[in-house]
């Protein structure tokens, strides 16, 4: 799951850019491309997040884990149905995500 996590939320960030090369053109339009792959980090993060808390053995980091997965699909919820503020929600599921990645892997023992 981390792996897809990683592929998927890589491709995300590079197809959200893409539009600024003129000469590169893929088989998706490029916001299209740009939501799958972010729909699926979505996914996959939320995998990830929710099979690390069946596996922790502290109950900390089982809660923040299993927090952290259904915080970011709200916020994916919130994020398409607001446009104004679509931007904030992203940024608000990057800085769990980040947080969650820093405090599996500075505080929690598999």
């Amino acid at each position: 799951m981390l792996t897809v996590f990683g592929c998927t939320f890589t491709a995300a960030a590079i197809s959200g850019h893409l539009v600024i090369c003129e000469n590169f053109t893929i088989g998706l339009p490029f916001p299209l491309a740009h939501r799958y792959f972010a729909g699926m980090a979505v996914i996959s993060f939320t995998a990830l997040a929710t099979s690390t808390a069946l596996i922790l053995s502290d109950n900390r980091g089982r809660v923040i884990s299993f927090f952290s997965g259904v915080a970011v699909v709200f916020g994916a919820l919130i994020q398409s149905e607001s446009e104004a503020y679509a931007g904030l929600w992203q940024r608000i599921i990057l800085v769990i995500i980040t947080g969650w990645m820093i405090y599996i892997s500075k505080y929690s023992e598999l």
